[in-house]
């Protein structure tokens, strides 16, 4: 068995353009239906994201052990959008932090506009699993702040961006 690349999907080539504007078209939707969801509903949807993300992230890390490709330079969590990831796992299962949330907030902006920019998809073997999580946890992972029910009393600034977050909010209506 050949080892797998990262594959590269290079800026505004034709694979690029379609895949953006799907994942643009997934983020207007997930913004679209949470925004109109009661806000009982809106904490259970970011509840079953953040529980996509957890699954995702233990298949993602066992698909590698099985494979053989898993090693501590290149799979430790300890990418930005890896910690990211880990703590949007987490975020609506723990006591609410508001640094948290603040850091989650900012650092999950920057690696969303990073992956939806310059796609690279670790590990690829050329089966469409590794492209299909590439694609869905970015679309997924990008908009969570539409289901939560508070998004707009974090602040004004939260409020302005919070379509691009790839973190779950907290629904905690007090800090």
């Amino acid at each position: 068995m050949t080892e797998p690349k990262a594959y590269i999907i290079e800026f505004l080539s034709d694979e690029w353009v379609r895949n953006s504007l799907w994942t643009l078209l997934v983020m207007v939707a997930y913004l679209f239906v949470g925004k109109r969801m009661p806000p009982k509903y809106q904490l259970r949807m970011g509840m079953l994201i953040a529980l996509i993300l957890i699954s995702t992230t233990i298949t993602g890390h066992a698909r590698n052990i099985i494979n053989g490709y898993w090693n501590i330079g290149d799979n430790l969590p300890l990418h930005l959008c890896s910690v990211s990831n880990l703590i949007a796992c987490i975020i609506l299962f723990i006591p609410k932090k508001k640094w948290l949330f603040e850091f989650l907030f900012y650092a999950g902006i920057i690696g969303a506009i990073q992956a939806f920019l310059t796609p690279q998809i670790n590990n690829f073997d050329g089966t469409s699993y590794e492209y299909l999580e590439y694609y869905a946890l970015t679309d997924i992972s990008s908009n969570p702040s539409a289901f939560s029910p508070t998004s707009t009393a974090i602040s004004s600034t939260s409020t302005a961006i919070s379509s691009t977050p790839t973190a779950v909010s907290p629904t905690s209506t007090s800090y």
